[in-house]
């Protein structure tokens, strides 16, 4: 009997420890039949994805909300009203990294501020910028959108796991000798990203199994020490991050994801560029001043399998930080009919119905190898143009966007795509 009081004990010591850790800072929880705990968001309300089907006990009460009207900012007067500098003159190469805003994009009303706070006057204009937010949300495109307004190039540094301090600031290889030309030596970039290519684009031969980077590093040096003859030392070449250029150059550089990256101290090797200092130390010794118009944006999504928290000493230093939300199903539907051209607006809500409930189903069974938002749902109505079948379009875009075990698959097809679509 003892034993059986104490276990109860506990068992209410761990449910509100729960509770307390998914809700200490929110005012509404719900707890679903299945004991999880989570926190309904205005989209998932609003869509009905809340509602209860029963009581079992108490008084439980409906909460609705209220569609927020879509605060739009007028696209003529964002493009023209916000050029950072008037005077300067761009080369055509930096002509071209210099965003025009499309047709469908919604200007959300949070740019607008930032574009404020970054044009002002002010002895420390705004210059970092931070955009969390689930995936979906448009932080990449309001990046874009950012820069397109500001009149200057935009550049993009999609951060890993196994990010270094010197991916930030450049990469050093090996300068090729006579006998290397550039069309048949890999990038640093194609070593990382795929070994076998760059092998064989080294040597025009198949590469071995189980080829690593760190082979293909040495053949190419190995391919410039002979290029160069015994008499010649080995030398070494420095390029620029395009982080690197847009602090030389003044443009804008959007660094996404840092929050995957695994070592903890990586990302806060650049503190002293988002510092009041502004300046940052290449590998090669070399001091670069950050440039009076360079703008840095950090985007990241949240609560997502793999992310980690950004340090406080970073986010700090942020001096604009915007937590975006998802848009209303009215902006959804306006955002996807402006992309993909579909004006079907039942099967738009039905669609979105099964986006928010599929997504609800995920953070209830604590399902995080995945994501179901904006983009997989435009995906999804682009698929259905072309298939002419819900269900298989569904299978090919949400469903395994959603995870990637099959058996969470099958589940939200059943839990969540059955009941509003069947072939």
């Amino acid at each position: 009997m003892l034993w059986f009081f104490f276990k109860y004990i506990l068992s209410l010591f761990v449910l509100c420890d729960n509770v307390y850790r998914r809700i200490s800072s929110e005012s509404l929880c719900i707890v679903s039949n299945t004991g999880n705990v989570n926190v309904p968001s205005e989209f998932g309300l609003a869509n009905g994805a809340y509602a209860p089907t029963d009581v079992i006990a108490g008084n439980f009460t409906v909460l609705t909300a209220s569609a927020r009207p879509a605060e739009k900012v007028n696209a003529k007067s964002f493009a023209d009203d916000y050029v950072l500098d008037p005077s300067r003159v761009f080369t055509p190469s930096e002509q071209a990294l210099i965003p025009t805003l499309p047709e469908w994009y919604i200007i959300p009303k949070y740019l607008e501020s930032a574009c404020k706070m970054v044009t002002s006057k002010l002895s420390r204009p705004v210059r970092n910028i931070l955009i969390r937010g689930e995936a979906g949300t448009g932080k990449t495109e309001a990046a874009k959108a950012l820069a397109a307004a500001l009149h200057i190039p935009y550049v993009s540094l999609c951060c890993h796991p196994d990010m270094q301090i010197t991916d930030f600031t450049g990469t050093i290889l090996p300068k090729l000798g006579s006998s290397v030309t550039t069309d048949e030596t890999p990038s640093y970039k194609d070593i990382e990203m795929d070994a076998a290519y760059a092998y064989t684009m080294l040597t025009g031969e198949e590469a071995p199994e189980n080829v690593t980077g760190d082979d293909v590093l040495k053949l190419l040096i190995d391919k410039a020490v002979s290029g160069k003859g015994e008499s010649k030392g080995l030398e070494y070449e420095y390029s620029d991050s395009v982080l690197v250029k847009a602090i030389r150059y003044g443009w804008l550089c959007e660094i996404q994801e840092p929050a995957i990256i695994e070592r903890p101290g990586v990302f806060t090797g650049l503190n002293s560029l988002l510092d009041t200092c502004q300046q940052v130390t290449l590998p090669t010794g070399e001091v670069v001043k950050r440039h009076p118009d360079c703008v840095i944006v950090v985007t990241t999504n949240t609560n997502y399998q793999g992310c980690k928290e950004i340090n406080n000493s970073v986010i700090s230093r942020m001096q604009y930080k915007k937590d975006t939300e998802l848009p209303t199903e009215s902006e959804l539907k306006e955002r996807i009919t402006n992309i993909t051209g579909f004006n079907d607006e039942d099967k738009l809500s039905e669609m979105i119905k099964v986006i928010n409930e599929i997504h609800t189903f995920c953070q209830e069974r604590m399902i995080t190898d995945g994501s179901c938002g904006v983009r997989e749902l435009i995906d999804w109505v682009q698929s259905y143009m072309v298939l002419g079948s819900m269900v298989e379009a569904a299978e090919c875009t949400i469903i395994p966007s959603a995870s990637a075990d099959p058996e969470n698959q099958q589940e939200i097809k059943i839990a969540c795509l059955n009941p509003h679509f069947v072939d």
